[in-house]
């Protein structure tokens, strides 16, 4: 009986997550010359005025599915300043953009110009 107990306990536990959904160890920080153009497309659809500014990539929280975030924000004003923008990427792959939040660690990133 406790070996069928345990035997389900393991069970359950290797079903209980999908593996493509955890973040690998394996993927490398996205290359920020191949993520421009989809930096510059999330300052589009976020409506973010020029100036454009980026950080380097930073590892994400680890309680993230997506390792690597680019910060993104307006440089045109002190309050644009103030809002930015963490962008998800697995290597250089864009996954997804939201407005930063304490975590996403995009308030002490050092900024700068997006290139061109």
């Amino acid at each position: 009986m406790r070996f069928l107990s345990v035997s389900l306990c393991v069970l359950l536990m290797a079903c209980s997550t999908r593996p493509e959904s955890l973040p690998s160890a394996t993927v490398g920080a996205p290359d920020p010359s191949k993520v421009v153009e989809s930096l510059r497309k999330v300052a589009v659809e976020a409506k973010l005025g020029e100036p454009l500014e980026m950080s380097v990539p930073i590892r994400a929280h680890p309680i993230s599915s997506i390792p690597w975030i680019v910060c993104l924000r307006s440089g045109a004003t002190e309050l644009s300043k103030r809002r930015p923008l963490a962008v998800f990427y697995r290597g250089n792959d864009y996954v997804e953009a939201r407005l930063s939040v304490i975590v996403d660690r995009c308030d002490s990133q050092a900024f700068t110009a997006l290139p061109k």
